[in-house]
């Protein structure tokens, strides 16, 4: 694996970590950890923007989204007892991971 998949990778072990963390605590610290997360992985995005990591806008985009999900789901989504998560964790390694590798793909043979 090589560093150019480093942001993906922090990203998908901290959603995991936040959604973990949000089953066992109550509301509030579910917001306030959101919040952190979001900030947190915003200021780790903009420095991967910063350093040429995207490939495309749409690799930018994909990525946005997994962080966006971390502020929607913690500040309107009122509980996280279950493990339904890693179902959009898996999703989003298809779509992030997918379209990472496709570009990767693209860029290598020329097309």
């Amino acid at each position: 694996m090589n560093s150019r998949w480093s942001f993906s990778l922090q990203l998908l072990v901290l959603y995991l970590a936040v959604f973990h963390l949000w089953r066992v605590v109550e509301r509030p610290a579910v917001i306030v950890s959101g919040l952190a997360m979001t900030l947190l992985l915003g200021v780790l995005f903009a420095r991967a923007a910063r350093t040429g990591y995207f490939l495309n806008r749409w690799d930018g985009f994909w990525h946005a989204t997994v962080i966006l999900d971390i502020l929607l789901e913690a500040t309107l989504i009122p509980a996280h007892g279950h493990v339904g998560f890693y179902l959009c964790a898996a999703a989003f390694v298809v779509v992030v991971g997918g379209s990472r590798a496709m570009l990767s793909r693209r860029r290598a043979t020329g097309r």
